[in-house]
């Protein structure tokens, strides 16, 4: 993950909620989109709703359906942007695929992508975590 999104400054963050939705279940995906809503509201930036629940439930479903055993959410934010974090316990890396115009899925990173400033993942002992960062084009005017 870029050092820049999640290990800069100490302060760079000062809202963040961690959501563990221990093994996964099909109601996974509305409790991460709840409480993503929730949190949101609570940190005064309910404009990032919208987009926000669609990339949560975006990388929840990918974690459900890719991933192995329990999931974490965790949402940190400042005053303009969301980091999303999802942890999964499965080692391998997020790989967009190709599809079809008119398939049932296939287009969670690609909904992820145009939702997202940027997105990405990185490695731990335990498994991944799949990132998205919202939120700085509307501050930025980009």
């Amino acid at each position: 993950m870029p050092a820049t999104v999640t290990q800069s400054r100490p302060n760079a963050w000062p809202r963040a909620s961690i959501l563990n939705l221990g093994m996964l279940l099909p109601t996974s995906v509305s409790t991460a989109r709840q409480h993503t809503a929730a949190m949101l509201s609570k940190w005064d930036l309910a404009h990032l709703t919208e987009n926000a629940q669609i990339v949560v439930s975006e990388l929840v479903t990918n974690a459900l359906l890719h991933g192995a055993g329990p999931a974490t959410v965790r949402l940190r934010a400042n005053r303009e942007s969301l980091l999303i974090e999802v942890w999964d316990a499965l080692a391998a890396p997020p790989e967009p695929r190709q599809h079809v115009a008119d398939a049932d899925g296939g287009r969670g990173l690609e909904i992820v992508s145009a939702l997202s400033d940027s997105w990405g993942y990185y490695s731990r002992e335990d498994g991944k975590v799949v990132w998205a960062l919202t939120g700085s084009r509307i501050a930025t005017g980009g």
